[in-house]
């Protein structure tokens, strides 16, 4: 399973009770999740990166890999300017996933965010 499919049934998982999700669609990198109340915005990407123009809700689904951890630590600062921005790192094929919210985190965390990014990346399989 690609990490496309994969964002596209975790999100479908994950309302499966609020019954909220409208449509699907995919346009160019982006898959756009209209939901009776928000629309959420997400990317599949192998390299994780910050997509050129995000606003709003986004979910950027990203491999679980030494060199996509390396790159969220190297470029927190810019991932925490997104107020609603969440970040899975997931092992599609063991269906494991561990998941970030920068801002959120940056909040709460004592000024060094790296032990904590290292403990949750390893609770999931890298792939």
């Amino acid at each position: 399973m690609d990490l496309r499919e994969w964002m596209t049934l975790h999100v479908r998982h994950k309302d499966a009770y609020a019954k909220a999700l409208k449509s699907v669609a995919q346009e160019g990198e982006r898959t756009v999740f209209t939901f009776k109340d928000h629309v959420l915005t997400g990317y599949a990407l192998d390299e994780l990166r910050i997509p050129a123009g995000i606003g709003g809700k986004t979910l950027i689904v990203t491999l679980h890999n030494e060199a996509n951890v390396k790159r969220l630590l190297s470029d927190w600062g810019a991932f925490c300017a997104h107020k609603d921005l969440t970040v899975i790192f997931a092992n599609p094929a063991r269906n494991e996933k561990w998941v970030v919210k920068p801002r959120l985190h940056e909040d709460i965390s004592e000024g060094n965010i790296e032990p904590g990014i290292r403990a949750m990346a390893e609770g999931v399989t890298r792939v």
